[in-house]
């Protein structure tokens, strides 16, 4: 069997086509095409063998442009062997804790989630529907990244709100959760029922969770995508007074929509950039302000995730900033020596606390890829 990932973002998407032999998946493409509403978009394809560049011009629209890079995706499909697509969708509700078929029912209900995750969601959803519609004999599956998060206690998920609110699905979600269950299969955490384990998920979207072991406990993202951390334009944590303040004031749903997703955390804060590298690389007062916020809010919601363990032992950096900024760890850390926390300046594996650290600390690159295509192996096993 052969399964073919689809992550689809607001102007780009990433894919992976796995091959299933012998109840073990391999990656034997990878597909990142950018550019999507820009003047032009870029497909970098790469195999074992060599890689392939595409581009198209965006006058000839999304919808095309997409189709054709599915379409060259699945020209190296192996023919007679069956194929499935595993798309990533962002928010599953209270309805949807495991990956499901997709079928016109399981669509509709998630477009009722748009709303919740408004960045994301829609995107993912018209992929969908573009290839169910060009290639509607091929099966596709839907994974959740709020379904790992399900085990979360109610004491965790509960907002203070009336029960009438409350049956309204209101509560605490959470998500990146394809990222943290990765992590949990990689360390094996299931074998270590009682480790106490903070990930932080970090990018231009940035979460963490609190695992027990293999299963959440706790996590910064709550209702929606843009609770918790201050992300690349989304604000975080944020008092709900401030919108009441500004519906006061005039503004409109639509111009508080923008506020909490599009203009703010550190591109509201630096006034130039939702790219946390520029910002590192920029002299900038309001640049250096941005990513210094970022690390303190980083370090005050380790130590609300340690309480929510009673304790912390393993702590794990992921996403594309907390794999490979060095400069973000450090910073992290030292705000946590009361923890105990020290990296070694020398590690050159996954491990990079000193062996001296009383919490291991790791970096680790993700794999949502390979999630999606394992729940969509065990979908279709079924």
């Amino acid at each position: 069997m052969q399964i073919l990932t689809l992550n689809a973002g607001s102007s780009s998407l990433k894919a992976a086509l796995y091959w299933l032999e012998e109840g073990r998946l391999s990656a034997r493409l990878r597909a990142d095409l950018t550019g999507l509403g820009r003047e032009k978009a870029i497909l970098q394809l790469t195999t074992d063998h060599q890689q392939q560049h595409f581009e198209w011009n965006t006058v000839l629209g999304t919808d095309q442009i997409l189709g054709d890079c599915v379409d060259l995706i699945l020209s190296h499909v192996d023919e007679g062997e069956k194929l499935v697509f595993s798309h990533r969708v962002v928010h599953g509700g209270t309805v949807f804790s495991e990956a499901q078929l997709v079928n016109t029912e399981v669509l509709s209900q998630l477009k009722k989630f748009i709303s919740l995750a408004p960045l994301h969601q829609p995107h993912n959803l018209h992929l969908i529907e573009l290839v169910r519609a060009r290639h509607p004999e091929i099966l596709s599956v839907a994974c959740f990244d709020t379904m790992f998060h399900a085990s979360q206690p109610e004491l965790e998920a509960c907002y203070a709100l009336p029960k009438a609110v409350r049956d309204l699905g209101i509560r605490r979600y959470g998500f990146h959760g394809l990222s943290y269950e990765f992590i949990a299969q990689h360390l094996q955490l299931a074998n270590q029922p009682d480790s106490r384990n903070v990930v932080l998920h970090l990018g231009a979207g940035a979460s963490a969770c609190a695992m027990r072991g293999a299963l959440s406990q706790a996590t910064s993202m709550g209702f929606s995508a843009v609770d918790g951390l201050p992300m690349g334009s989304r604000t975080g944590q944020l008092d709900p007074g401030v919108l009441l303040f500004l519906l006061a004031e005039g503004w409109t749903l639509e111009q508080l929509e923008n506020l909490l997703y599009r203009e703010s955390g550190w591109l509201g804060l630096s006034g130039t950039s939702s790219d946390m590298q520029q910002l590192l690389d920029s002299d900038k007062a309001t640049a250096k302000f941005a990513v210094e916020h970022f690390c303190y809010h980083i370090a005050l919601e380790i130590g609300r995730l340690s309480a929510a363990l009673e304790g912390i032992d393993n702590l794990i950096f992921t996403g594309g900033i907390g794999a490979h900024s060095a400069e973000i760890r450090n910073r992290v850390a030292k705000r946590l020596n009361w923890l105990g926390v020290k990296l070694d300046s020398n590690a050159t594996g996954e491990l990079i606390s000193h062996n001296t650290s009383k919490v291991r600390v790791y970096a680790i690159e993700t794999n949502e890829e390979l999630m999606l295509a394992q729940h969509a192996a065990d979908i279709i096993k079924i």
